[in-house]
């Protein structure tokens, strides 16, 4: 007999945007929720490692909830339609959507909400801890994968002789002239692995922007937003993991020195997506729930 349901569910943002997410629940119920947001251009369900996530959630006690939102896929322009997709997003949008998923767990009866993110997603949760609308009611975070997304998009650009400033006075060009959604002239232009509008290439990368103080751990200089966070903290990074910039063992020494509340792994042999280490992130991921309620 299983030991959990799962049903599709969906929240209709403030803006007018409808995003669909997978909720799972233990048979018997719990007012525990692990409320998941996927890396840049994901969605709720593809990921290997997710079937692993969902019983560890119910095995401690959680449901989960796997949700989508307007970074999901790539680039999703139609006519009659809003646009979507991590070519398209502007990160400080990232609340809106959050919020949404929190007031769904809320309304749905949930009390204690762990806020969980892969990859990009840990940055949109750890903007949202400090901005965020209902940042009182998340009890922990899990960070799975965090990165410096602002200062791997530097070390790109400098790899490929690039500048940050070239790559902005395109993107400002477009919006002046009415082209917001135009994507920028390198197809590969965000870490070299996808396309970006200008709209969302200005919010991304201006100097300053929210992102860039997120977790800027290629500056090596202190966390200062990161220290703000007042909940406990789980992060977890694989060794072979480039999108902490630094080196893996490095970022996770700083994170546990910036936060007192801070636990964070790395685990060797690991890539960014945990493959053939499933079992080793769970049993880190358990730990940290069983020890919220010790």
């Amino acid at each position: 007999m299983s030991t959990m349901s799962e049903s599709l569910v969906k929240v209709n943002t403030k803006d007018g945007f409808v995003f669909h997410g997978l909720l799972v629940k233990p048979k018997v119920f719990t007012d525990n929720i692990i409320i998941h947001i996927h890396g840049s251009a994901g969605n709720f369900f593809q990921s290997s490692f997710y079937p692993f996530l969902f019983k560890a959630a119910v095995d401690s006690g959680y449901s989960f909830l796997s949700t989508n939102n307007r970074g999901s896929e790539v680039y999703n322009i139609e006519v009659g339609t809003k646009p979507t997709g991590g070519a398209v997003e502007i990160f400080e949008e990232c609340l809106i959507d959050l919020d949404s998923w929190i007031k769904f767990a809320l309304e749905q009866g949930f009390k204690n909400v762990i806020l969980e993110g892969h990859s990009f997603g840990t940055s949109k949760i750890q903007y949202y801890l400090l901005n965020g609308k209902y940042k009182s009611e998340i009890k922990a975070t899990i960070l799975l994968g965090f990165n410096d997304s602002y200062g791997g998009q530097i070390e790109y650009l400098d790899r490929n002789n690039l500048k940050n400033e070239v790559v902005l006075k395109e993107a400002r060009q477009l919006v002046s002239e009415g082209k917001p959604l135009q994507l920028l002239s390198n197809p590969l232009i965000n870490w070299g692995e996808l396309p970006q509008t200008a709209q969302s290439y200005i919010s991304f990368m201006s100097p300053n922007s929210n992102l860039s103080k997120i977790l800027p751990l290629k500056d090596g200089n202190s966390l200062n937003n990161f220290r703000k966070i007042q909940v406990p903290i789980l992060g977890i990074v694989g060794d072979h993991n480039e999108y902490t910039v630094i080196n893996p063992k490095e970022a996770v020494n700083l994170l546990n020195k910036e936060n007192k509340n801070a636990r964070c792994y790395m685990i060797k042999g690991s890539d960014h997506s945990y493959t053939g280490k499933e079992q080793e992130l769970i049993r880190l991921i358990t730990t940290f729930i069983k020890g919220l309620d010790g």
